[in-house]
C-alpha cells in the first residue's frame, strides 16, 4: 500500500494538478475535472487493493502455519490484476 501512495505522489498529484489546471482555464470543463479526479483516485484505490492482495497471496503461500489444510494455488504467476 505504501508503493501506491508513493508513486501517487510521485505520479498522481502531478496529474491531478493538470486536471485542475485545466479546469481553471475553462470553468466550463466541470466533467472532464469530476472525470479526472474520479479516475486518478479510483486508480489509486485500485493499486493500493492490488498490493494489498499481493502482500496476503505471498503471505499466505510462505507460510504454511497461517493456512492451515489450506493450498494456495497461483494460476498465473507474475500477473497483476486490476492495474491500469
Amino acid at each position: 500500500m505504501i508503493n501506491s501512495i508513493q508513486q501517487f505522489q510521485a505520479e498522481g498529484v502531478k496529474k491531478l494538478e493538470k486536471v485542475f489546471n485545466s479546469y481553471a482555464s475553462d470553468m466550463t470543463k466541470v466533467a472532464e475535472m469530476v472525470q479526472g479526479v474520479t479516475d486518478s483516485v479510483i486508480g489509486l484505490g485500485l493499486s493500493m487493493i492490488v498490493e494489498e492482495w499481493e502482500f496476503y497471496d505471498t503471505l499466505l503461500h510462505d507460510r504454511k502455519e497461517l493456512r492451515p489444510g489450506w493450498r494456495v494455488v497461483r494460476r498465473m504467476p507474475g500477473v497483476r490484476y486490476g492495474v491500469r
